[in-house]
C-alpha cells in the first residue's frame, strides 16, 4: 500500500515537473513571436550591421495598471528620423486595443478608449502586434529640425499629461559638399538634403567594392515614398528614407546628377 502512495506521489510530481516544462516553452515560444525593429523596419537588412546600430532603451513608466516600456530605438539625429519599438503590459490583463487589417489602432491609440497616443511628428506610423499578454508598438517619424530627441507619449485621460523617453543618436553620417549652397548627410536609415532650392534628378551611392544604388531618382520617384520636403527661412530640407539599412562606412564617393562628391566627415 505504501509503495503505492509513494508510485502516486512521484507520478504527481512528474507530471508537475512536466506542466512546468511545458508553460516555460509556451511562454518563450509565444515572447519569440515578438519581431524585433530590425525585423520590422529592415527586413533584408544585415542582421550583425542592425545590431550595432540598434540600442536597447529600457526605460519605462507605470502609469495606473500600465507599464509602458521603450525596448529598442534607431535614431538618426542629424536628420531626425527615428524608429522605436514600445512594449505595453496591464496589470491583470491584455492592454486594450482595437486594430484593423493594417495592424494600425483603429482609434488612434491604445488602453481603455485609446487613452494613450503618440506625441505628433511632421510624419509618423504606428503599428501594433499583440504577443500573449503583451502589446507591442513599432513606432516610426520623421521629425522637423527643431526636434530635441524626446518621443512622448500623451494620457488623454489625466489632461494629456506627456510621458517623454530620450533617444539617443546613433551619431553615424557621412557629409558631402556639392556646393556653397547644398549639402548632403548620409546615415544608415536616410538622406538629409539642405539647400537654397528643391533639389532635383538623382543621387546614387558608390561602395568601395564596385557596386552601386539609386538612392533618389525624383523623376522615377524612386527613394521618395517616405520622403519629406520643409521650407523655412528660405531654405529647403529634404528626407529620404532608406527601405534597407545601408552600411555608411562602405561608401566610396556618390554621384549627384553625374557629380561626384568624397565624404568630407
Amino acid at each position: 500500500m505504501r509503495n503505492k502512495q509513494v508510485k502516486v506521489i512521484f507520478t504527481a510530481i512528474a507530471l508537475i515537473a512536466i506542466l512546468i516544462l511545458v508553460i516555460g516553452i509556451w511562454q518563450k515560444s509565444d515572447s519569440s513571436q515578438r519581431k524585433g525593429l530590425q525585423e520590422i523596419f529592415f527586413a533584408s537588412s544585415d542582421k550583425v550591421y542592425a545590431e550595432k546600430l540598434i540600442e536597447k532603451n529600457g526605460h519605462k513608466y507605470t502609469i495606473d495598471d500600465y507599464t509602458i516600456t521603450l525596448e529598442e530605438t534607431l535614431y538618426d539625429g542629424t536628420a531626425n528620423i527615428g524608429y522605436c519599438v514600445f512594449s505595453i503590459v496591464k496589470e491583470g490583463g491584455r492592454p486594450e486595443i482595437e486594430l484593423n487589417s493594417s495592424n494600425q489602432s483603429v482609434t488612434g491609440g491604445f488602453g481603455k478608449n485609446g487613452r494613450f497616443r503618440m506625441g505628433k511628428f511632421a510624419s509618423q506610423e504606428s503599428k501594433y502586434e499583440v504577443s500573449g499578454d503583451v502589446l507591442y508598438l513599432y513606432f516610426s517619424f520623421r521629425a522637423d529640425e527643431d526636434f530635441q530627441g524626446n518621443v512622448k507619449i500623451v494620457d488623454t485621460e489625466n489632461k494629456n499629461k506627456k510621458y517623454e523617453y530620450r533617444l539617443s543618436d546613433m551619431e553615424e553620417y557621412n557629409e558631402y559638399i556639392l556646393d556653397k549652397q547644398t549639402n548632403i548627410f548620409i546615415s544608415p536609415i536616410g538622406i538629409l538634403i539642405n539647400s537654397e532650392s528643391d533639389i532635383k534628378g538623382e543621387v546614387t551611392l558608390h561602395y568601395k567594392d564596385g557596386k552601386e544604388k539609386v538612392a533618389v531618382n525624383t523623376e522615377k520617384e524612386i527613394g521618395t515614398g517616405l520622403s519629406r520636403v520643409s521650407k523655412k527661412d528660405g531654405k529647403v530640407r529634404s528626407l529620404y528614407t532608406f527601405k534597407e539599412l545601408q552600411n555608411i562606412q562602405n561608401i566610396d564617393y556618390i554621384l549627384v546628377n553625374d557629380n561626384k562628391i568624397m565624404n568630407v566627415k
